[in-house]
């Protein structure tokens, strides 16, 4: 038998004492204290109210690239902007409008349905498209674009547009069964709530209203009270905060639009229509905005 001697007895004792105190501690479930927390599922909504991101949010990337970063941030909602899904270069200003109604009467119905269908394999809800009509649309553009919003799944068309537009559009949309959501704005047609209970008042249950609460905040009218008053026409909620008196968009909370009591008032209403975050100010870091604006809106529905 060999004999241990002092310095190798010594050398084993120190090196039981260490291993003592790295082994790990084994739980009931034997695992490391230190294991990373699962990311949060995605929600579609929030304390009963549909809550989601406008894709518009992230113009200054692709729709590939923004899916995951709005299911990241716990989203999942979102209502699509059509340079998300028409090539950016033709939608944005300077873009070739030829090569656009080209574009638009010949993209296969098909690779947009695959759109639809990567979308809903990532249990992202998708509650409508952002396209405006505008006025040099022919017929044919109109109900082409009727049949992309189709092929993508959504019910709802929204734009700024004026009863003009609205009279042609509105046959197509009745045969095609989708919504056309008027967006007011402080320098479009619809501007006040006059203009937006006189559309209402005209037009039958296929016109719903998006209603931007920044914007009629900008144009000094009160969008808490043109909320109450037709919540049940209104399509969507685009939230966004600005100044009075035609003042910019600024980081949430520093502006004049009462997001907290909107917000508030949606969750006390049946039936509440879906609320979608829309970025649109000058931040240091675009994802970490959008991130900081759904937080806002989780902590204020879920007081």
């Amino acid at each position: 038998m060999s004999l241990i001697t002092r310095r190798e007895w010594n050398r084993m004792a120190l090196l039981g004492c260490v291993s003592t105190l790295v082994a790990p501690r084994r739980g009931r479930a034997d695992t490391p204290a230190s294991a990373p927390s699962p990311a949060p599922r995605p929600r579609a909504a929030v304390a009963g109210v549909p809550l989601g991101i406008h894709t518009m949010s992230f113009s200054d990337r692709s729709l590939d690239q923004t899916t995951p970063i709005i299911l990241a941030i716990g989203a999942g909602l979102c209502e699509l902007w059509h340079g998300h899904i028409e090539p950016k270069e033709l939608v944005t200003e300077g873009g070739d409008r030829e090569q656009l109604r080209r574009w638009r009467m010949n993209v296969p119905l098909d690779d947009l349905a695959r759109t639809r269908a990567d979308l809903a394999g990532k249990s992202l809800r998708v509650i409508g498209i952002e396209m405006p009509f505008a006025s040099d649309f022919t017929d044919a553009e109109i109900e082409r674009g009727l049949k992309i919003a189709q092929a993508l799944g959504v019910d709802l068309v929204a734009g700024s547009t004026d009863q003009a537009m609205l009279d042609r559009v509105l046959p197509f949309a009745r045969e095609y069964k989708i919504r056309i959501g008027f967006i007011n704005g402080a320098k479009g047609p619809i501007r006040s709530p006059e203009d937006i209970d006189r559309l209402l008042a005209s037009n039958a249950g296929e016109t719903a209203f998006v209603l931007d609460v920044a914007e009629l905040t900008a144009a000094g009218h009160d969008p808490l009270a043109v909320l109450s008053k037709h919540v049940s026409r209104i399509a969507a909620v685009h939230l966004r905060d600005r100044k009075r008196d035609g003042g910019p968009s600024v980081v949430w909370g520093q502006g004049d639009t009462p997001l907290g009591e909107i917000l508030g008032l949606l969750r006390k209403t049946k039936r509440c229509p879906p609320v979608l975050i829309r970025y649109d100010y000058s931040g240091a870091d675009r994802v970490d905005e959008v991130r900081r604006c759904y937080e806002f809106c989780v902590k204020a529905l879920e007081a």
